[in-house]
C-alpha cells in the first residue's frame, strides 16, 4: 500500500486530477445505465407523452422547433430526445439515454464551474455528490427533459464566471446561448435569465 501511495504522490497533480475525474464519470455513467430499461420498472405517462412528441418530430408531423409540446413547453427541448431515438433505437433503455447524456454533460460543466473557485478535491467531491444525488439520479434515468434546465444553468454560470475572470466578450456570448437554451428548455430554465 505504501508503494502505491508513494507512486501516486510522484505523479503530476494534473494526472491524478484527471484520473479521479474519470473515475467519478465512470461511476456516474455506470449508475445511470445499469438496468436502464427496467429500473424504474414502468414507463411513466410523462415518458410516453414525450415519446409520442419525439415520434412526431422524427416523422416530420410535429410542431416546428419553436412550437410547443403537450405540456405546453417549448418543443425545442424534445428534439434531442428524438435524435437519441434515431441514434440508439426505440427501446425503453434507448430513449432513456437522452437524460443520461444530459446529466453527464451537467456533471462535466459542474466540475468546470467548481474548478473556477475551488481546488480539485473539493470540486471532485462536489461532482461526486451531484452524480449520486437522489433527485438528479432519478431524473437522469427517466425520459423527461427537466434536467436540461440544470445543464443550461450550470453552463451559463460557468461561462459567466469565465467572462468575469478573462474579460473576453465571447464568454458573455456563450453565457447568452446557454441562457437562451434555458428559455426554450424545461419550465424552470426560464429562471436562468432572471438569475
Amino acid at each position: 500500500m505504501t508503494r502505491l501511495t508513494s507512486a501516486i504522490r510522484r505523479l503530476p497533480p494534473l494526472y491524478v486530477e484527471v484520473a479521479a475525474f474519470c473515475a467519478v464519470m465512470a461511476i456516474a455513467t455506470a449508475v445511470r445505465i445499469y438496468r436502464l430499461g427496467t429500473v424504474p420498472r414502468i414507463v411513466t405517462g410523462d415518458e410516453t407523452d414525450n415519446l409520442q412528441v419525439a415520434y412526431k418530430i422524427i416523422e416530420g408531423t410535429g410542431p416546428g422547433v419553436l412550437g410547443y409540446d403537450w405540456k405546453p413547453a417549448p418543443i425545442f427541448s424534445l428534439y434531442p430526445l428524438a435524435w437519441c431515438i434515431e441514434v440508439f433505437g426505440d427501446t425503453v433503455s434507448d430513449f432513456r439515454m437522452f437524460p443520461v447524456i444530459l446529466s453527464l454533460l451537467t456533471i462535466i460543466f459542474t466540475y468546470l464551474l467548481a474548478r473556477e473557485s475551488m481546488r480539485a478535491p473539493a470540486a471532485l467531491t462536489c461532482v461526486g455528490l451531484l452524480a449520486t444525488n437522489l433527485w438528479f439520479l432519478h431524473f437522469s434515468r427517466t425520459a423527461w427533459e427537466n434536467s436540461n434546465a440544470a445543464l443550461f444553468a450550470v453552463g451559463a454560470c460557468w461561462c459567466t464566471t469565465r467572462a468575469i475572470k478573462t474579460g473576453h466578450w465571447t464568454w458573455w456570448v456563450r453565457a447568452g446561448v446557454f441562457t437562451a437554451f434555458g428559455l426554450y428548455g424545461y419550465f424552470t430554465g426560464r429562471f436562468i435569465f432572471i438569475s
